[in-house]
C-alpha cells in the first residue's frame, strides 16, 4: 500500500489523561452522585480502537444503576468521565449513549444505590 495510506491507518497511542478528582457534595444531600462519581473515576477510559463504545455505554448504564437521572448521569459522563476519553466524546453522543442505557432494552442493570467507596 502506499505510504500515505499507511500513515491514514496508523493511530500512534495517546496517553490517558489523569482523572479528575469527585467532585465533593455537603453532608446533608443525597449522596448518589457523589457515589457515582466515585465509581466512575474507578471505570475504565474509552479509547478509541479499544473497546471505547462499549466502555462508556458501560459507563451509562451504571450511573443508571445508582438511581441517578438520565441529566445528572450525562453531566457525570460529560465533567468527569469524558475528560479521560481518547479522544474526548461530543455531548450529543454521550447523551445518546445515556439515552440507550435508560432504555428498556438495557437489561441487568446493577442496583448500586447502596454501593459505597469504603
Amino acid at each position: 500500500a502506499p505510504a500515505w495510506l499507511t500513515a491514514l491507518l496508523y493511530c500512534p497511542p495517546q496517553p490517558v489523561p489523569t482523572p479528575p478528582k469527585p467532585r465533593v457534595r455537603s453532608s446533608n444531600e443525597d449522596d448518589s452522585i457523589e457515589r457515582a462519581s466515585l465509581y466512575l473515576a474507578d471505570m475504565p477510559a474509552a479509547i478509541a480502537y479499544e473497546g471505547g463504545h462499549a466502555a462508556t455505554w458501560e459507563a451509562a448504564r451504571t450511573l443508571r444503576g445508582f438511581g441517578l437521572t438520565k441529566g445528572e448521569a450525562l453531566d457525570l459522563l460529560v465533567r468527569e468521565y469524558n475528560s479521560r476519553c481518547v479522544p474526548p466524546w461530543r455531548e450529543d453522543e454521550l447523551r445518546h449513549k445515556i439515552e440507550d442505557a435508560f432504555s428498556s432494552r438495557a437489561k441487568k442493570i446493577p442496583d448500586l444505590r447502596e454501593w459505597s467507596a469504603s
